[in-house]
């Protein structure tokens, strides 16, 4: 085999090989809504009116196939009602950009306000017509001061676990 051949095989091997990893690292690039709602301030945190704890709600999943039009229409849906729901603190949404994941993160004064929101028109079709499939789904809900908000990303995927 000549120098040319030998070279020209190992390029190619390093091109798979680099495609491989951008297509890893594409996966990985991930976009969020800042977190945002109407007990909610930049500057202040939490505001004064809200409980010293609240019930934080994640969730992870993974769009079917197909499914990514569908998401985007439900979660319009979803985020146009959400700050009308009385309890909410407030919320924020992650996707991978290249990718099927999705994750929410919300904030509620107390465990009957988040369930008023899951019982909503707007998110019961969500969950039935959003394009990901509930065995996709990880969901946490949990107490936290509410000092902690807004949970970063991290925190957020450590409360999850072991998701899907």
């Amino acid at each position: 085999m000549s120098r040319g051949v030998a070279a020209s095989s190992w390029l190619r091997g390093c091109r798979g090989a680099l495609l491989l990893v951008g297509a890893g690292l594409a996966a990985a690039c991930r976009v969020a809504t800042p977190f945002r709602g109407p007990g909610f301030d930049d500057d202040v945190g939490a505001l004064a009116e809200v409980p010293q704890s609240v019930v934080v709600a994640i969730t992870a999943g993974r769009i079917e196939a197909g499914g990514a039009s569908a998401f985007a229409a439900r979660l319009d849906e979803v985020l146009a009602a959400l700050p009308a729901n009385d309890g909410l603190v407030g919320f924020s949404v992650r996707r991978e950009l290249f990718g099927d994941r999705i994750w929410t993160l919300s904030a509620w004064r107390d465990d009957d306000s988040l369930d008023r929101f899951l019982a909503s028109p707007e998110h019961v079709r969500a969950v039935r017509e959003g394009g990901v499939p509930r065995s996709s789904v990880v969901f946490v809900r949990v107490p936290l001061p509410k000092a902690l908000l807004p949970l970063t990303w991290p925190q957020a995927e450590r409360l999850l676990g072991d998701e899907p």
